[in-house]
């Protein structure tokens, strides 16, 4: 996503969806289409996947300081490492002890005390995580996963990335031969199940006369 963007008036009124592959599941691309009003919707999360209950640490991120932990207890202690981006809060012992959520926020144990190493990039992606975990964006990710299965058929089984002709005219023809390809085993598949139309049979037929009635042939070679 380019960072040449217009976070001003001219955004669009109306919010987009963009559904994306998951390499574009980052914190600057989903900050980049909120500021644009985009919806960015991608099918997964790259690397380590948080968990989604340090989505609800509280950060103040002007003053760099963990307000709260998920279990809504406030640390004693905030320290900053501006190098990494990283929070350290420490708790008590009587804060964690008998916490639900204590296998789950990444809270680490020491003799007198607790602590949990936090990022804003962990939570921002905490969020995400627990948003798109949704049925509705889940759904989402399946149209993009869908789209993307046919260019994987036509590279794997019809092998399009290597055409044996030259020229723009015959390598089209070709793409669209194999294009039809797909089609037709659909259609086939379909008609086997029995899944068709009842008057499939008579549209099939007149779509043969319409085809052969066609005054110009095409041509298949130059």
């Amino acid at each position: 996503m380019s960072s040449n963007h217009r976070s001003d008036g001219a955004s669009a009124k109306k919010k987009t969806t963009l559904i994306a592959d998951g390499a574009y599941a980052s914190t600057e691309n989903t900050n980049l289409a909120e500021a644009n009003n985009i919806d960015l919707v991608t099918t997964s999360l790259l690397g380590k996947a948080p968990n989604e209950v340090q989505a609800h640490f509280k950060l103040d991120t002007e003053n760099h300081k963990v307000l709260e932990c998920p279990a809504g207890k406030k640390p004693y202690k905030t320290r900053y490492y501006g190098k990494t981006g990283t929070y350290r809060a420490s708790f008590t012992k009587k804060d964690c002890q008998d916490c639900p959520l204590q296998e789950h926020c990444g809270m680490k144990p020491q003799k007198k005390s607790n602590y949990v190493m936090i990022t804003e990039k962990t939570v921002q992606r905490a969020l995400y995580l627990k948003k798109y975990s949704l049925a509705e964006y889940q759904e989402l990710a399946k149209i993009r996963n869908g789209v993307e299965g046919i260019p994987s058929i036509l590279r794997r089984r019809y092998n399009v990335d290597h055409m044996p002709v030259r020229g723009y005219l015959r390598s089209k023809m070709r793409f669209a031969f194999k294009v039809a390809a797909i089609n037709v085993k659909r259609v086939l598949k379909k008609a086997k199940q029995g899944c068709l139309l009842p008057n499939f049979g008579e549209k099939l037929q007149d779509f043969r006369e319409n085809l052969s009635s066609l005054q110009q042939p095409i041509r298949l070679c130059a």
